[in-house]
């Protein structure tokens, strides 16, 4: 999976062993660009389904100062 910010898609790639492969692209959701437009750093993603819909799962991280 790859979360390509400049085009805003994300593009699963299926690799098969005695085939072709080939490319799913999704659009990207709003809010996965809100947190990186907030500073956050993509450290983990997953992709699936989740009751028969797709579902994406981000681990983002940031530092804050303390107050």
């Amino acid at each position: 999976m790859i979360l390509d910010f400049r085009k805003n898609v994300i593009k699963i790639h299926q690799v098969c062993k005695n085939g072709p492969g080939f490319v799913v692209k999704v659009p990207m959701p709003e809010w996965v660009i809100e947190r990186v437009n907030e500073g956050g750093d993509i450290k983990y993603a997953m992709i699936g389904l989740k009751s028969g819909e797709p579902y994406l799962a981000l681990v983002t991280e940031r530092v804050v100062e303390p107050y």
